[in-house]
Order: structure tokens, then C-alpha cells, then sequence
């Protein structure tokens, strides 16, 4: 951004996606337009990243637009039509049995800055409610087999034998719902 304005805003596409992440992990204020915003080139359509004026978003916004390809546009005014964004509490399941979709998605969190929580066996079949840690859980390309049922006894160590078993099932169908 050039100078100062009541509010910027930038596409909400994969490079707009980190950019979010890191003004979010900054501790700024964001959201989505509900509707298409006005900007001096023409028109961002809804869904743009909105981000009110505030300390330091206009050096964040200068930085990111230097690492990534980002197009920061200046607002006549911060609207009101919006939707608050900020991070998702996110869990991604990791099995015993490797899984490397799992692994690429660490990958992809790791390199976007994007917060998670790894989630395992236990934490599923423990019975604790799913919904007041985490907003979205993240499921690895694996069989369904390979999660329910896990590693046969006999096969490896006990701290690894089993999967997510029927109160894992339970637990996540209680999260979806």
C-alpha cells in the first residue's frame, strides 16, 4: 500500500490465503467482503480480505506484498458488510500406520504458517468432545479400515496398535454433527 487508508484489501486466492494467516498470526483484525468491494482499479468480488486500518497493518501489508504475490489495494472507506475472519482451530490426524497425505499436509501447514494440532489415536478414542478444540479436523487420505482398525496386535509396540475404533467414529460423527 502506498498511503494511508481506513482499510486494504486483496484477493482471497492461495498467495491471499497466506497472506491472511500472517496478518492473523500478527494479531490484526480481518475479514471477508460479503459483497464486491470498490477499489481505484475497479472491483474485488466478495469474498475479498478485508483489512481495517490498525497499528502496524500497513508495514505488515508493505512486507507481504514483497514476499508474496499479493496485490494490496487502498479503500475509500473499512465498510461494514463483513465477515470477521481469524484462524481456524485445526486438528490433523496422524496415524501409526504412515499415511503421505498427512505428511504433505503437515508440509503445507508448516511452510503457510498455518497453526494445527496433531491428533492421534488416543485423543479420539478418548471420549472428550471435539468441538471445544478444534473447528476443523483434517483427515489424510488413508482407507477407512487402515483408521477404524489401525495396527493389529502382535504387529508393533502397544502405545501403537489399534486405530480411532468405534469411540473414535463416535467421537468424530459427534463433531460433524
Amino acid at each position: 500500500p502506498e498511503r494511508a487508508a481506513p482499510a486494504y484489501a486483496f484477493a482471497h486466492d492461495s498467495a491471499g490465503i497466506r497472506a491472511t494467516i500472517r496478518l492473523a498470526r500478527a494479531g490484526m483484525r480481518l475479514a471477508w467482503a460479503r459483497r464486491t468491494v470498490r477499489v481505484q482499479a475497479g472491483t474485488l468480488p466478495a469474498g475479498t480480505i478485508v483489512v481495517p486500518d490498525q497499528a502496524g497493518a500497513r508495514d505488515l501489508l508493505a512486507d507481504i506484498a514483497k514476499d508474496l504475490p499479493v496485490t494490496v489495494h487502498a479503500l475509500p472507506d473499512a465498510g461494514s458488510d463483513h465477515l470477521a475472519v481469524g484462524l481456524p482451530r485445526i486438528g490433523l490426524y496422524k496415524s501409526p500406520l504412515a499415511a503421505v497425505d498427512e505428511g504433505w499436509t503437515r508440509w503445507i501447514f508448516d511452510e503457510w504458517g498455518m497453526p494445527f494440532t496433531t491428533v492421534e489415536n488416543a485423543a479420539l478414542r478418548n471420549g472428550a468432545p471435539l468441538a471445544s478444540r478444534f473447528d476443523a479436523i483434517v483427515l489424510p487420505e488413508q482407507s477407512p479400515a487402515a483408521i477404524v482398525n489401525g495396527i493389529a496386535a502382535g504387529q508393533a509396540p502397544p502405545e501403537y496398535v489399534g486405530g480411532i475404533g468405534e469411540q473414535g467414529v463416535a467421537a468424530l460423527r459427534a463433531f460433524v454433527e
